[in-house]
């Protein structure tokens, strides 16, 4: 008889063909799958450890730049100017002394200053106060030294107010020569002016660089090659530290990224955007701008290492499932020659399975019942199915809270712009026209009008530096809700030329600061529609506590409108964003109108604390 004239041969050859082949493919399949995720995820981890040493660097970098425009507008430095340009010594030499303080008092605290220092408007150190990091001390009037031919002395005096100038990072020079041992500095400076607007110096403070740089070094490479270059490719952080300051204003070695990198790799890592380059090692890379208003000048932090290492849980798993894939087979094999009859409905079953997961149908097993190697071979087949999905919901889930913080950023990002800053600008929009309608008929109420239009100006940079600070509105840091809000409504009613009337129930306990910008903002938004829209000779403002909950209406006798246009998002933006503001601190906001009737806008706003809806 034939090999194939019998059945159990041809069902040999049959679950031979059936079951390995599909059993190899799916593994293979598996394998691809798999590596490519945990590839994924072990240059995920790189990227977040590199983005997360860049972040913390310009976080530091970001506290440096508030310092400086804090120490320019300090109490003593504005004195000592104006004593200064009024050339009174005795004031002079006692507001010298002040400042000397005051600076030896911010280094002491802050604890990442070299030097900090006023500069005359001759570039003449006037107070400087240095320190290694722990005990700040002042420098004598006898060692201060004339720094009109550096650098950032020249830069600064080119500047405005509150505008900021960056240096390189390099070795600090004393008299001309760099300190030993080597003092990595970046130095921030800003113009200082008097009263009168005359430039009288410049504010520079030289960080010890080593405060954030030190963080990045890693002599034992347990994380890789940690490198940090600047934008000409010479190396600020090196594990070899011999390579590093390279550059030709520092210690003029000339190393520097170009001569251990290839052109290809050097070109993808030299510029001002994140990303991973993979060739004979894995690049991951992430910049860092010490100016974010000039982003011609920056680092970049890259973590280096060989795929091998990087990737080492890729070739593991790919090495464990080559041999459990080899083991299968084996198995299958023993299988099929000794029990070929009594696989018939099992392979069946198997392949069924192979099916699905080719259809990317994963949520139902493959159902056999056995509990030899068939049935193990089906068991890990289903783990893997398992797997492969729970990678795929969190990939999903991930995505879904990402794209949902980025949308809520935005969002309150939208209410605060629209709600404060927009306003204030509009606000000053109109008192200048009022100046220009008025000018030449009404020269009291013009200059009045323009006045009013500067503050609006004033109080609108307030409100952007306050947006991006991420802080509260500053009526409301100063004077509290009620004051706030009766000094907004005075200014609304002034504006419009309309009778006020604000009616206080209040006591003078500041309420939780959620629900004072919250109620602020709401009214702010009415008051502005008021202002735009209603012509209205009188509005009134009612503030009270009921119920425990803070209840504030705004009222005008205007032309009103059709609340219906509520829902139509594309028109009413302002609307719904005080019904949505509202409802974040789980309360209300109901807008009664009709036309020619006027508006009636009523919040009510818990005051126990209560969690942000989501």
């Amino acid at each position: 008889m034939k090999f194939f004239d019998r059945i159990q041969n041809k069902l040999l050859l049959a679950t031979i063909i059936v079951v390995l082949f599909p059993l190899v493919g799916t593994a293979l399949y598996g394998n691809w799958i798999t590596s490519r995720i945990l590839q994924e995820k072990a240059l995920d981890n790189a990227r977040r450890e590199t983005s997360q040493q860049a972040a913390h660097i310009n976080n530091f970098l970001a506290t440096a730049r508030d310092d400086i425009l804090f120490l320019s507008d300090t109490t003593s430095l504005n004195a000592l100017i104006a004593a200064r340009a009024a050339g009174d010594q005795a004031k002079i030499d006692r507001s010298r002394a002040e400042v000397a303080s005051d600076f030896m008092a911010f280094s002491r605290h802050r604890g990442i200053y070299y030097q900090i220092r006023y500069l005359t408007e001759t570039g003449q150190e006037f107070v400087r106060v240095d320190s290694d990091g722990e005990t700040p001390f002042i420098i004598p009037e006898a060692d201060l030294q004339d720094k009109s031919d550096r650098y950032y002395f020249r830069e600064a005096t080119t500047l405005s107010l509150d505008e900021i100038f960056v240096s390189r990072l390099d070795l600090n020079r004393e008299y001309g020569s760099i300190e030993v041992p080597y003092k990595p500095v970046l130095r921030y400076a800003t113009p200082v002016f008097d009263d009168s607007g005359t430039f009288r110096g410049v504010v520079v403070t030289n960080i010890l660089a080593n405060r954030f740089l030190d963080t990045l070094i890693d002599r034992d490479h347990s994380r890789g090659d940690v490198v940090l270059v600047d934008n000409d490719g010479y190396y600020l952080v090196h594990p070899d530290a011999s390579r590093e300051w390279g550059g030709i204003t520092d210690l003029n070695t000339g190393k520097r990224l170009q001569q251990d990198f290839s052109a290809e790799e050097v070109a993808a890592v030299l510029q001002p955007a994140a990303g991973e380059f993979i060739t004979r090692r894995a690049l991951v890379f992430s910049p860092i701008f010490p100016n974010p208003a000039d982003r011609s000048v920056y680092w970049v932090l890259i973590h280096s290492e060989a795929p091998n290492i990087l990737f080492a849980s890729v070739w593991e798993f790919r090495f464990t499932a080559a041999a459990i894939l080899l083991v299968a087979v084996i198995i299958a094999i023993l299988m099929a020659l000794l029990l070929a009859q009594n696989l018939t409905a099992p392979i069946v079953k198997l392949r069924e399975g192979v099916e699905r997961l080719a259809q990317g149908k994963l949520k139902k097993p493959v159902q056999i019942q056995s509990t030899d190697e068939l049935g193990e071979l089906a068991t890990s087949f289903n783990d893997m199915a398992e797997t492969i999905e729970r990678y795929r919901r969190q990939r999903e889930y991930l995505l879904e809270e990402i794209i949902g913080l980025q949308e809520e950023e935005r969002r309150v990002a939208a209410y605060d712009i629209h709600d404060g800053l927009i306003q204030r600008l509009i606000g000053a929009r109109l008192q200048f026209t009022n100046f220009s309608q008025l000018k030449d008929t009404d020269p009291q109420n013009a200059l009045t009008a323009f006045q009013r239009g500067i503050e609006h100006l004033k109080a609108a940079i307030v409100e952007g530096r306050h947006l991006i600070e991420g802080l509260r509105p500053p009526l409301l840091d100063d004077l509290g809700l009620v004051p706030a809000l009766n000094e907004l409504a005075q200014q609304t009613a002034a504006d419009m030329h309309a009778e006020i009337s604000f009616v206080n129930h209040l006591d003078d306990t500041r309420l939780p600061p959620p629900l004072e910008i919250t109620a602020f903002r709401i009214a702010q938004e009415a008051l502005s529609n008021c202002r735009k829209h209603s012509k209205s000779s009188k509005i009134m403002i009612d503030v009270a506590r009921k119920n425990g909950c803070l209840q504030l209406t705004v009222q005008d006798w205007g032309k009103g409108f059709d609340t219906a246009c509520i829902t139509k998002v594309d028109h009413c933006v302002g609307l719904i964003g005080m019904e949505e503001r509202a409802h974040m601190l789980g309360g209300t906001c109901h807008i009664e109108s009709l036309p020619e009737q006027g508006t009636t806008v009523t919040i009510k706003l818990p005051i126990e604390p209560t969690a942000v809806r989501e």
